[in-house]
């Protein structure tokens, strides 16, 4: 059993915690082991447990250590003796904490005396990671305060020896970052101030070596009214006559073996940029340092910083992880978690999972599909590495939980808003304002001006007006930099000037008021109008158009205000023409929004922007949408400028988060005909990504919008759409059930066109839930009222369904004549995405008619078609096809890359069914070339994903799959059970069933008539074929 006093007080045996029952308890061992093998006498036990003994004291005391040898009770190595005078608890030297670290002490002055002053360093740093925390917090009583200030003091001496030793090495720039953070920590240690000012001064650092001692000095007289020392007077004349001796050549030591890392592991770095004006947070650095070392031996490290927006959570968390990068040589990594992103949903823990597998080398095919088995595998993948993940933006302890590794070894940064106060075993930092000296030197720094001490004064006032907040820090030296005829004093008159100050931006008593409204009311009076408004958008970031439209002005003044906004720091230049708000910033537009406009001049406003939202949905959309989704939206007069038409697909996806906020918006305030038309509008782009993120939400209120306006044809478009959504998501009986309520409004009004559509979105649901009599008799129907309503694009949308049920059931035939009936229609009328989906089909058809070249030459048009427009699940469904025509050709290195680009691109847009058929392309090539172990683990994945989906046909596929390698490996029970679900989960109508019954049932009627196993290969031979798309 080992015992810890070198932070909290803990037991353990063989690296499991042993539980101490109630603080008497845990405070009698404190004091046990503080006098290790020496009897301590019941009186100094009362002492030390009451300041005012009960009668029943003594008696309270031999209870408590009676429950004490319980909780310790079956460890050998561990004894309380009783004695005439008291208790002794007797353990060995290296079962304590604070002996080893006795120890290696004491192996440190041996090796300096002899001139080791390299095996010196090593034995010191080794006593100090022994420190887990501040010794015995929580516990207190005479004797423990007394021994613990023993041991911190002991502490500090070996920290300036340690750094005294690295000087004496040479290490100047080395020790530099830990003599700074030692004396944040410890400001009158003089001894640690004279080695920081000798590593400044040997690092070339003189100026700052010397204001390190005049820091000393003032803070020495004004917390104690003393002189620093005489060694620390004679180093500072030293450095000031540049006098200071070199170090004396001392022999490297050899290096510590290096740390074994995973072959192949590589040590990829994507930390974002250290920020080279970066102040301070020297003491909270040295805290979250403390917090690592006192982690690291013993259990995984993890460091939360949280504080509000703005406070510089993520610039010290890349500072912090720069600092201690060197430790962790497998690879350091940064994540977004999009915790707090505006318009955008946190990332779930299972896209984070599946970004750090890839990040570290796994490849996409391998990275589990649910999150459970990602869980696992990540912390499989972690255990042997030293890494370093920065965990940024998170909304919660449940989305980062999951992404914590198991290992020791690992060092995990988490900041976040919100207090992760339910993470169990961390280090927690609340990030503060900065301290006035740290958030002076920020604004000198980036005012880019020297500063003589009358104008630093000045100065300091400027950073208490800004309420030492970095951001308005920033924000001001900025100004000031970019006004050379100002002095200092010239920007805290204005700062002083300012009314109502505390109402921006407040942050417990201080504010950061000044700042932002010196930039405000320096503004032109249309730049302080756009501003203000900019706190109506409700979106993620804005383009000038959308300006525009808000501030009713032209593009071109919109633009021209955005870049003196931006000069003003007030607003943050992003790319491709795009500017984004701080979230601080924004919430002071809003407040002086509705301080200087009237309520009916920023509806107006709002009501310009929703309208410049739907007309731009509306228009980028039109030429993909189908005569089913067509409708003529209310605008308001006059139309808004909007961004030139070149590029639809790329313009909405840029505005998609301001889309769907805008239409959340509209549904907060009223704006009924917006809420749902915004969503209406956007559907066949939206139908493209497969409805990603909060889009069910959005056709939600859509719906109940259009209800409540009394729109049918609003109530069965939002109907239809979330119909889809159903479906994507694997839930088939709600899907079909919405898609009737819609087909039902669209009867009743005549709207044959958009029956039509509803009705081959229904016969699509059919057969991805396996019904394919249903799917073929529904797209039947929705074919010829297709026609008849005069819809050539809606008639060629569903004859394609209509053949690609064909296919499923094995008519190859009659699916490639429809196709190639309705391929010439999607060319005439331009429909580019149509004709992709239309060319994929085709070359699934060729495919199984044995004409695999015509085939591929079929898939690589679908390709091309499919990038060209952005269609992501047809790139991974054009993938996954040539893939499997690649294997049945032969080719079966390029089937096994065509189904792993498949399947990273699936997994990239949300398509499941793209992704099971991707893992069913992996597996065939991985089988065709005899690597069987690989193939089954594909199938299993497939089979599992789709099961977890619901869809069937896939899952079937995989037990199929699973199947033939069970029957090669002679496991002919296991590969008939698989074969009977598969047959139970294809639709009876399937090609597949009618194979595989072919062989399922003579099994059956051998097993009927008494034989004991069937050779399955021998009943049907040559049936195995890759899995159909």
């Amino acid at each position: 059993m080992d015992f810890c006093v070198l932070g909290p007080l803990a037991a353990t045996c063989d690296g499991r915690p042993v539980t101490l029952h109630g603080p008497r308890q845990r405070r009698l061992l404190a004091v046990l082991l503080l006098n290790a093998d020496l009897v301590v006498s019941t009186e100094r036990l009362v002492d030390e447990l009451w300041d005012d003994p009960p009668a029943t004291a003594r008696r309270q005391v031999h209870n408590a250590m009676a429950a004490l040898r319980r909780s310790l009770g079956g460890y050998g190595d561990v004894r309380i003796d009783t004695t005439d005078v008291g208790y002794r608890l007797a353990i060995r030297p290296e079962q304590l904490d604070a002996e080893v670290f006795r120890g290696y002490v004491h192996e440190a002055e041996r090796h300096a005396a002899d001139g080791g002053v390299g095996d010196a360093v090593r034995s010191l740093t080794r006593a100090l990671a022994l420190w887990t925390g501040p010794a015995l917090p929580g516990l207190d009583g005479p004797l423990i305060r007394s021994a613990v200030a023993g041991l911190e003091e002991l502490r500090l001496t070996c920290l300036e020896r340690l750094g005294a030793l690295r000087l004496e090495l040479g290490e100047a720039a080395g020790v530099l970052s830990d003599l700074t953070t030692w004396v944040a920590a410890h400001p009158l240690r003089e001894s640690l101030r004279g080695s920081l000012m000798l590593a400044l001064h040997r690092c070339g650092r003189q100026a700052e070596a010397l204001d390190a001692y005049e820091q000393g000095r003032r803070l020495l007289a004004e917390e104690l009214g003393l002189d620093p020392g005489a060694a620390l007077r004679r180093l500072h004349e030293q450095i000031l006559l540049d006098a200071v001796p070199l170090p004396a050549a001392v022999p490297a030591a050899p290096p510590e073996p290096a740390a074994q890392t995973q072959p192949g592991t590589g040590t990829a770095c994507t930390l974002p940029h250290d920020i080279v004006d970066f102040s301070g947070r020297a003491a909270e650095l040295a805290q979250l340092r403390d917090g690592i070392a006192r982690s690291a031996a013993t259990a995984l490290a993890i460091s939360t910083i949280d504080g509000m927006g703005g406070i510089g959570k993520t610039a010290l968390a890349v500072r912090l992880a720069y600092l201690v990068r060197g430790d962790y040589p497998d690879g350091q990594h940064f994540l977004d978690l999009r915790g707090f992103t505006p318009g955008q949903d946190p990332m779930t823990s299972a896209q984070a999972l599946d970004v750090l597998l890839r990040g570290i080398g796994v490849p996409v095919e391998q990275v589990p599909a649910d999150e459970d088995s990602r869980i696992a595998f990540w912390r499989s993948q972690m255990a042997s590495r030293r890494m370093l993940v920065v965990l940024d933006n998170a909304v919660d302890e449940g989305q980062v939980r999951p992404l914590l590794p198991g290992a020791a070894k690992t060092l995990v940064i988490v900041t976040s808003r919100r207090y992760l106060g339910g993470l169990e075993g961390t280090s927690p930092l609340l990030l503060d304002v900065l301290p006035g000296p740290d958030a002076l030197a920020l604004f000198e720094q980036v005012s880019g001006r020297g500063m003589a001490e009358p104008d630093r004064a000045v100065a300091a006032e400027v950073v208490e007006l800004c309420g030492r907040l970095p951001l308005a820090v920033r924000i001001a030296g900025s100004r000031l930099r970019h006004r050379p005829h100002w002095t200092v004093a010239d920007l805290v008159s204005r700062l002083r000037d300012q009314r109502r100050r505390t109402r921006f931006l407040a942050i417990g008593d201080r504010t950061v008021a000044a700042v932002l409204g010196l930039s405000y009311r320096y503004l032109s009076p249309p730049q302080q109008r756009l501003f203000r408004l900019l706190g109506v958008h409700p979106g993620v970031d804005f383009e000038p158009y959308a300006v525009a439209a808000l501030a009713g002005i032209t593009a071109e003044e919109a633009e021209d205000g955005l870049d003196a906004l931006v000069d003003d720091n007030l607003l943050l230049q992003g790319t491709g023409g795009r500017y984004r708000i701080h979230d601080l910033v924004r919430d002071c537009a809003h407040e002086l929004a509705h301080q200087h406009d009237s309520a009916a001049e920023l509806r107006a406003a709002a009501h310009r922007l929703l309208d410049y939202y739907l007309r731009l949905a509306w228009r980028s959309c039109e030429p993909i949408a189908r005569a089913a989704h067509r409708f003529q939206p209310g605008f308001l007069d006059p139309a808004p400028e909007l961004p030139a038409a070149t590029n639809p697909i790329g313009l909405l996806k840029a505005e998609h988060g301001n889309l769907v906020e805008a239409a959340r918006y509209a549904a907060e305030h009223g704006w009924l005909d917006h809420t749902w038309q915004i969503p209406g509008a956007l559907q066949p782009f939206l139908n493209r990504l497969n409805h990603h993120g909060n889009s069910l939400a959005m056709f939600e209120r859509g719906l109940a919008a259009a209800r409540e306006l009394g729109d049918a044809p609003g109530e069965s478009a939002m109907l239809g759409s979330i119909a889809l959504i159903m479906r994507e998501l694997g839930r088939f009986a709600e899907a079909q059930r919405l898609f009737a309520q819609a087909i039902a409004i669209s009867r009743r009004t005549g709207a044959l066109a958009a029956e039509a559509g509803q009705l081959s979105g229904l016969g699509f649901t059919y057969r991805r839930a396996g019904q394919l009599r249903l799917a073929h008799e529904t797209f039947a129907a929705g074919r010829e009222l297709a026609e008849r309503a005069g819809d050539r694009a809606g008639y060629a949308a569903v004859t394609n369904n209509l053949a690609v049920v064909c296919i499923a059931m094995g008519r190859y035939a009659e699916g490639r004549a429809y196709l190639e009936e309705v391929l010439p229609i999607a060319r005439e009328l331009g429909a580019v995405h149509d004709e992709a989906m239309l060319l994929g089909n085709l070359g699934q058809a060729l495919d199984r008619l044995g004409q695999g070249a015509a085939a591929l030459e079929r898939f690589d048009r679908a390709l091309e078609l499919s990038r060209r427009v952005e269609l992501r699940h047809g790139e991974a469904m054009s993938l996954a096809g040539r893939g499997a025509a690649r294997v049945n050709l032969g080719d079966l290195a390029g089937g096994l890359a065509d189904g792993r680009a498949g399947l990273s691109i699936a997994r990239d847009a949300g398509a499941p069914y793209a992704e099971c058929e991707s893992l069913l392309v992996i597996g065939a090539a991985r089988e065709a070339a005899g690597r069987w172990a690989q193939a089954e683990s594909a199938y299993e994945q497939a089979r599992r994903f789709a099961a977890a989906n619901d869809l069937p046909i896939q899952e079937a596929r995989g037990c199929d799959a699973l199947a033939r390698l069970r029957a090669r490996v002679g496991d002919r029970e296991e590969a008939g059970r698989l074969r009977e679900r598969a047959l139970r989960l294809y639709p009876a109508e399937a090609v597949e069933a009618r194979l595989l019954r072919a062989v399922v049932e003579p099994a059956r009627a051998a097993v009927d008539q008494g034989e004991r196993m069937i050779d399955t290969e021998r009943i049907a031979p040559g049936c195995t074929i890759v899995p159909a798309l």
